[in-house]
């Protein structure tokens, strides 16, 4: 069985958008260069990219920028699974 190391970034943190407290989590695996977000929205709704991104501070911009999106859309909206074009 394989086993690989998570590296989380330093850049992981909570943001908050319209009283709703967002989880981003930046991780890779160990010896992968590039990286994976997910977003934890309220503690229940959990959305990971399919794509990784080519440095954690590139994630954590997107991360935003959906999370501003989301946050200002109104409750109709929802997380994006796709990263915005880098």
């Amino acid at each position: 069985m394989f086993e690989f190391e998570v590296i989380s970034s330093d850049l992981s943190q909570w943001l908050v958008r319209g009283g709703v407290p967002y989880s981003v989590e930046i991780y890779r695996l160990q010896g992968d260069a590039c990286w994976t977000v997910q977003i934890v929205e309220g503690l229940t709704r959990k959305t990971v990219w399919e794509n990784q991104l080519r440095n954690d501070a590139l994630a954590l911009i997107e991360a935003a920028a959906v999370i501003e999106v989301f946050a200002t859309s109104g409750p109709a909206a929802t997380l994006l699974a796709q990263p915005l074009d880098d």
